[in-house]
């Protein structure tokens, strides 16, 4: 519809600034170009055929007189042809290049989206491989220590043994319990119910829940305090995630800084230690699920994090240096 319309104001402007000699015929281009991009082929095809029938009409009204405004006077049939010959030659010309190039617009557009699907598909498949991967060493390593104790205990008759073996199995089996229940909630964790929450309520409830552990944890306030729309239970997920990993970076040392910053658009968590650093060349694997550089970690901890902060629309940065300390800083948006 918009198309006719176009098409109805061009012949209208045509017919009242002098048709055959209009400067304004050039104007037919512009919705032929448009209805061939947007409209495809066939669309483009119905177009130019139109603004032909139209155009013509237009230089056979001029030649015979019906115009309000007309500079050529008696115009031959010759005359009148070759213009519309010059003229429909030039629509249809427009039309087949155009139509071309949309066409390989087109074709470059599909390939583009297929290389595209085909690297997110080539991306997911590497990181469902890696967690198998994961899951797999440490169900294997669990396994080995239960095999291992299983066969040792059938060998001895000394009691007191057999039961430190059945202590080993029993942690063993615990262990891979827990692994299997944060692999699953990572694999399940749900999308964010947003709420309008105060994210400084939430971390100050959770300091003082913490009791003795959280004495040493010191919260630092900049800006004015407001809501924000989050998801209360895995915003706190998130942040007890960090400060577990503060904790273990100080070799299990209950102490870290936590800076919360109002900003106009967003407000940012940072929660900073005093450990060991983390190296540069490992500084983008310490998301991957399943990545630890602790003897008893299972590296699901910030794997979460960035889960959790992705379905919040937050960028993450991490500041790090070697026995100094590490910075998380996430910025929330306002949503």
């Amino acid at each position: 519809m918009q198309i006719f319309a176009d098409l109805s104001i061009i012949t209208s402007i045509v017919y009242f600034t002098g048709g055959y000699d209009s400067i304004f015929s050039i104007l037919y281009f512009i919705p032929l170009i448009l209805s061939t991009i947007i409209l495809d082929i066939k669309g483009g095809f119905l177009t130019v055929i139109l603004i032909s029938i139209l155009y013509t009409l237009i230089l056979v009204i001029h030649f015979f007189g019906y115009i309000p405004f007309k500079i050529s006077e008696n115009l031959s049939p010759q005359e009148v042809f070759y213009k519309a010959y010059i003229y429909n030659f030039s629509f249809y010309i427009v039309f087949l290049l155009t139509s071309y190039l949309a066409k390989r617009a087109r074709r470059e557009k599909e390939r583009a989206d297929r290389k595209e699907e085909e690297l997110k598909f080539k991306e997911k498949a590497a990181f469902i491989g890696e967690i198998t991967s994961g899951l797999a060493h440490e169900i294997k390593n669990s396994l080995s220590a239960i095999l291992g104790s299983i066969e040792t205990f059938k060998k001895i008759n000394d009691d007191t043994k057999r039961k430190k073996l059945m202590s080993i199995i029993e942690e063993e089996l615990e262990k891979m319990k827990n692994t299997l229940d944060i692999f699953k909630r990572y694999a399940e964790l749900r999308s964010p119910l947003f709420e309008e929450v105060n994210p400084e309520i939430i971390i100050k409830a959770q300091i003082e829940k913490m009791g003795e552990d959280g004495k040493n944890i010191k919260l630092n306030v900049k800006g004015r305090s407001s809501d924000y729309k989050l998801d209360p239970e895995l915003f706190l997920l998130l942040f007890k995630n960090l400060l577990k990993n503060a904790f273990e970076a100080q070799d299990g040392k209950k102490e870290a800084e936590v800076n919360l910053i109002f900003n106009r658009n967003n407000f940012v968590l940072e929660i900073c230690d005093k450990g060991k650093g983390i190296p540069s060349e490992i500084i983008d694997k310490i998301w991957n699920p399943f990545f630890t550089t602790k003897k008893d970690g299972l590296g699901m901890g910030l794997a979460l994090v960035k889960r959790i902060a992705e379905s919040h629309f937050a960028k993450i940065d991490v500041y790090s240096e070697i026995n100094k300390g590490t910075k998380f800083k996430i910025t929330f948006p306002k949503i």
